[in-house]
């Protein structure tokens, strides 16, 4: 019996409660938007402060943060500050070292992997797959070896930078030339749209084309991308002649070690003779420029 009556008086409970707000929710339909705030806030007791909706939108767009849009955020400032190129902006970049290496990597990382994929998608699904994963990996280990390098370099001809300031330097130059990259991302999908398919005549014809435009789109991006690292290199040797010379033995060291690694971990392109791999059976068996010398010789 007392049982019956708890559940009873429970009910009776929740459905004046339920009468009540749907009673206060047809009043305040018939308020005005400003008296329907106030009539909010006279509900609210006396202890917490008034805050209009705009305040509390704000307040709560503060106070939430959603990691992958930060980080979003700061890949756009970062990507624009490097396509300005601004030598005083840049050099500010050596004081926040970390977060600029991390921010440049994820550059390469993203881009990269968006201009891999236009490379072998020609080829294969599976094949866009593998250059997406291998050309960031290029890029980067070409950047290490060439900072560690171009380090010990600026120590020699007396220039006032460190080994870690001078990685983020070619750091920068090729987080721009992966950005140059990924922008003619469209134009090679669409090159690669109207070549002819694999298993066609013309498949050898359309792999020298592909191949003969990545070439000259890699040496344009490259020629952009060491322009304004020199523009920070005169900021920071403040002589012309001295940046220059840095650059020259900056792109010596590149190009000798990024043509080998290139060579280390083909294919690129995909030849339409070979099947689809992520690389090939000897990699490591000879050098690009021994490859070089027997197509000459």
């Amino acid at each position: 019996m007392d049982f019956f009556e708890g559940v009873c008086t429970r009910s009776a409970q929740f459905f004046h409660l339920i009468f009540t707000i749907e009673s206060s929710c047809l009043h305040l339909q018939l308020l005005s938007f400003s008296e329907r705030q106030r009539k909010i806030a006279s509900l609210i007791p006396m202890t917490v402060p008034y805050r209009s909706s705009r305040e509390v939108q704000n307040k709560i767009h503060i106070q939430v943060h959603y990691p992958l849009v930060t980080t979003i955020k700061e890949l756009w400032k970062t990507a624009t500050l490097l396509c300005r190129a601004k030598p005083e902006v840049l050099c500010s970049w050596f004081d926040r070292e970390t977060e600029k290496i991390r921010l440049c990597l994820l550059l390469i990382l993203v881009c990269g992997a968006l201009y891999g994929m236009t490379l072998g998608v020609w080829r294969s699904p599976l094949q866009a797959v593998y250059v997406a994963v291998k050309f960031p990996l290029l890029i980067v280990l070409t950047m290490l070896g060439t900072g560690l390098i171009n380090g010990m370099l600026a120590q020699l001809l007396g220039i006032a930078i460190s080994f870690r300031q001078s990685l983020l330097a070619v750091l920068m130059s090729f987080a721009l030339l992966s950005l140059i990259l990924a922008s003619f991302s469209p134009l090679l999908l669409f090159l690669v749209y109207n070549l002819p398919p694999m298993g066609s005549e013309g498949a050898g014809a359309g792999h020298r084309v592909l191949l003969l435009v990545n070439v000259a789109i890699i040496t344009l991006s490259g020629l952009l991308a060491n322009i304004h690292l020199y523009t920070l290199l005169v900021h920071i040797c403040r002589t012309s002649s001295t940046a220059l010379q840095l650059l020259f033995t900056w792109l010596t060291v590149n190009m000798f070690l990024g043509c080998q690694l290139s060579w280390n971990l083909r294919p690129f392109f995909g030849s339409p003779a070979l099947p689809v791999r992520f690389l090939r059976d000897d990699p490591f068996a000879h050098s690009f420029y021994e490859a070089i010398y027997r197509m000459l010789f």
